[in-house]
């Protein structure tokens, strides 16, 4: 239930397939008008290390939103390769939605404890074709510094709510 936009969610896994332990989270979710905040929390039950947590938000101006997360913990592989690490990553994007089509651009920051950082950037569009049917497109970098080489996503799809 929620009281006055707000609402605790929380979710336990069992058997999460690393040593057979149960993970979990928990979290505070606010939603009222044009402002949506959350602030969660998750653990995957290994070696009670394997922990993050997010603080984020949204404002929705008319046709308008903006984004932004914060999110510090150990879940998170190490971008150089050599294992798992903690990771501090925050992302900032907006949104402009025009008629059915919503054109959606972001850019965050990371680094991971073992120094490594990198820089991302997304753009991507999303078109209602109908209640139940949209397509979406976009495209994002990674620069990880100290690599020669960016990494590119383009991705495309539909979604079918049926």
């Amino acid at each position: 239930p929620s009281f006055n936009g707000a609402k605790v969610v929380a979710n336990y896994t069992l058997d999460s397939g690393f040593d057979e332990e149960d993970g979990f989270g928990i979290g505070l979710h606010y939603d009222q008008g044009p402002l949506f905040a959350s602030i969660d929390y998750i653990n995957n039950g290994v070696d009670g290390e394997d922990d993050a947590w997010k603080i984020g938000a949204k404002y929705t101006m008319n046709e308008f939103a903006v984004y932004g997360h914060y999110e510090r913990g150990g879940l998170v592989d190490t971008l150089d390769g050599t294992g798992q690490s903690g990771a501090n990553l925050w992302h900032l994007g907006g949104s402009y939605t025009m008629g059915s089509t919503m054109f959606y651009v972001a850019f965050g920051q990371g680094d991971d404890d073992a120094g490594t950082e990198y820089d991302s950037w997304t753009i991507a569009l999303n078109h209602k074709m109908s209640n139940r049917t949209s397509v979406y497109g976009g495209f994002s970098r990674v620069d990880v510094d100290g690599l020669s080489e960016e990494s590119d996503l383009f991705t495309v799809g539909m979604v079918h709510n049926f």
